[in-house]
């Protein structure tokens, strides 16, 4: 059975839990939640002792350890780029988000991402940007405990994690995730079991936190006591201070809400977390809030306060390869360790590939000279660069040999006399001097008349806004008869790969036919396959099955790729005119 760890390391608080078992079934083994006692975050020692004493206490494993950071020290981005290979997204990742980060270097930061579409066109990604220097604090933190985390993730996928692996989102409904940290509070929206949206509230359970000591004394005066006034002032504020952060908490919550743009309707709020009072059991707008609870019963869970291990939890998943949505936030840190190993063997492919391209050109080469020596250009060659480059063996130029006659080299003999006039009908290879030079002269008034912009033989590509408004055409040709709804619209010229095949533009639609019954809007989409298949301008389509409505009033199709000739539109709208 595997063990692993997660800890959830934020500026006030810690937390650990030790899972014990395989992805499918594991039971908590060990947990531990505290205050750190030195609120000094640069007390990396103190600390460190701490965090160790916890993990001796939990008997928590060493080697498969993995860490939870504070989620309000990241920046959240939706980025979308023009390909869906993994490798390529993580080449260009950090150069296409680095213009969406003009409060960080691109340098300063490590950068994590989850695919949330993809099709052939592209990918929408939600990426997250964490200073690289807050994640070295807490990575020094546990090596100071004496444990090295194999990686790190933030508060939001950890929570997405322990949510999704209790099965708490379901595919028919939306929920909003919250995590309630020390400092900031993490909001996930989730959608039918997809993550949809992450955001961060800079507020959190301990922001509203003031100085308890007594008021510093200036030098040389003595310190000022405490009295019991002032303490009973502070705690006044304090509360005060608390009350407005569960306000702005739930107002951002609202506000979330109001926008959050889902298919379904969000059900229901999970917090988890540090405990807040009037958020466990309330509700915002009209949305009831339950604690996240993501534990099997009797699986070795606290039974008051379980909440605040959420995250901990989330992280022990990854370490049992149990995670949905695993973090990387050290592939940075960790991506060239053993870079020579995975270098070798395509090293040792190369150098082989190398050695056969010569031993290839050097054959090609012995051909060629071969073939001058039979016909007698080779001496033509040497005697052309001596003049020409000089003799490179004396460093000084050289002249051309006189050329032999007949009884020498009968070739370069009757060459001579082709082009004197003394022989009129020659035998030998005269190299097609005049037609190489019309061809010259052909391509550099080709070229003269592509900088002068006269050449009018290229073709411009098909018009991706004219494909799209010929599909948009149909529907809007049959809107007595159905009542469609258009949610996307995607067009994209595609050049021709072969003279067979002519250019095309592909119309990529997400739309909703809505109607008293799914049977109906079925038939609603059905005539309009049949209506797009009819048309002259269509090329071909990919027919996409479709989802029924919650409410059971229409039918959604995504991704229905439609491919559109715009050219046999021109043709057949100009011969219609010519007629006319």
């Amino acid at each position: 059975m595997a063990r692993s760890c997660g800890i959830r390391l934020g500026p006030r608080r810690f937390e650990l839990v030790v899972l014990d078992g395989g992805p499918k079934k594991h039971r908590i083994v060990g947990w531990h939640a505290e205050t750190f006692e030195d609120p000094d975050p640069a007390n990396v020692e103190a600390r460190g002792k701490q965090l160790e004493a916890a993990l001796a206490e939990v008997k928590a494993p060493r080697d498969n350890a993995r860490l939870v950071v504070d989620s309000g020290v990241a920046a959240f981005r939706r980025v979308t780029v023009p390909f869906s290979d993994p490798a390529k997204i993580e080449q260009v990742l950090k150069f296409e988000i680095e213009g969406e980060l003009p409060q960080f270097s691109i340098d300063d930061v490590v950068v994590d991402h989850h695919v949330l579409n993809s099709n052939e066109q592209g990918a929408d990604l939600l990426c997250v940007a964490v200073p690289k220097e807050d994640l070295q604090a807490s990575i020094a933190l546990c090596e100071a405990a004496g444990v090295e985390p194999l990686d790190a993730e933030l508060e939001t996928s950890a929570m997405v994690n322990a949510a999704l692996a209790a099965n708490l989102c379901s595919i028919e409904d939306a929920q909003l995730l919250v995590h309630v940290g020390d400092r900031a509070t993490a909001v996930v929206v989730v959608d039918a079991g997809e993550v949809r949206e992450m955001r961060v509230i800079h507020i959190g359970a301990h922001s509203h936190d003031l100085e308890d000591a007594a008021p510093a004394a200036e030098e040389g005066e003595e310190p000022v006591a405490d009295t019991p006034e002032a303490a009973a002032e502070r705690e006044l504020a304090a509360s005060r201070r608390a009350e407005q952060a569960i306000k702005r908490i739930r107002r951002e919550l609202g506000r979330t809400l109001s926008a959050a743009r889902t298919i379904h309707p969000i059900s229901a709020i999970h917090a988890c977390g540090a405990e807040l009072p009037g958020l466990i059991g309330e509700t915002i707008q009209d949305v009831p809030v339950y604690v996240l609870d993501c534990f099997e019963e009797d699986s070795g869970q606290p039974v008051d306060g379980f909440g605040q291990l959420v995250a901990a939890y989330g992280g022990g998943l990854a370490g049992l390869e149990a995670a949905p949505m695993p973090g990387h936030l050290r592939r940075e840190e960790l991506k060239f360790t053993g870079t020579w190993e995975r270098l070798e063997f395509p090293l040792a492919i190369a150098t082989m590939l190398i050695a056969t391209l010569l031993g290839v050109l050097n054959i090609f080469q012995h051909r060629e000279l071969t073939s001058y020596e039979q016909y007698g250009a080779r001496w033509y060659l040497q005697s052309v660069n001596s003049h020409v480059f000089g003799d490179l063996k004396k460093g000084k130029r050289g002249y051309l040999y006189p050329v032999p006659d007949a009884s020498e080299d009968a070739f370069l003999a009757g060459f001579q006399a082709r082009f004197e006039g003394a022989e009129s009908n020659w035998e030998g290879d005269d190299y097609d001097a005049l037609a190489r030079l019309a061809d010259h002269l052909g391509r550099a008034n080709r070229d003269l008349e592509k900088s002068l912009g006269t050449l009018t033989d290229f073709t411009q590509p098909q018009s991706a806004f004219t494909a799209a408004t010929l599909v948009l055409s149909v529907l809007d040709e049959n809107m007595n008869k159905w009542r469609p709804s258009l949610r996307r619209i995607q067009a994209v010229y595609q050049p021709s790969r072969s003279n067979k095949q002519d250019d095309s533009v592909k119309v990529t639609l997400d739309l909703v036919f809505f109607a008293e019954d799914t049977v109906e809007a079925s038939r609603h989409y059905e005539a309009f396959l049949a209506t797009i298949s009819g048309q002259p301008w269509h090329v071909e389509h990919q027919e996409r099955s479709s989802k029924d409505l919650a409410n059971g009033e229409g039918v959604l199709v995504e991704g229905l790729p439609i491919t559109v000739n715009v050219e046999t539109w021109l043709e057949s709208n100009a011969s219609g005119g010519a007629n006319q």
